[in-house]
């Protein structure tokens, strides 16, 4: 069963660290460029993030919505477009 790290701070700080250590260093993981610290201590940690399977799945999803909707907008006439919001997309449209 999966722990968060707040919970494992709570019960036992070694096992912390090793489970922090661990997570912030795997592939998936990526590192934001900000710190915490609990008040009244005096370590620092770096917050970070993983990816989980349903992220990936998510993402894939919507590039592939993309494609689609990029092919459907290269289908209407870009006369339509003058003068709307639609028009950024007109530089997308090198498909």
């Amino acid at each position: 069963m999966y722990e968060t790290l707040y919970r494992l701070y709570r019960k036992n700080e070694d096992l912390y660290k090793e489970q922090y250590s661990a997570r912030i260093n795997c592939q998936f993981s990526r590192r934001l460029q900000l710190k915490n610290r609990e008040y009244n201590r005096r370590t620092e940690n770096e917050l970070f993030f993983c990816y989980t399977e349903e992220m990936f799945c998510l993402q894939d999803k919507i590039s592939l919505d993309m494609i689609q909707f990029l092919k459907l907008l290269q289908r209407i006439p870009r006369a339509i477009f003058k003068n709307t919001t639609i028009s950024k997309f007109d530089k997308l449209l090198v498909i």
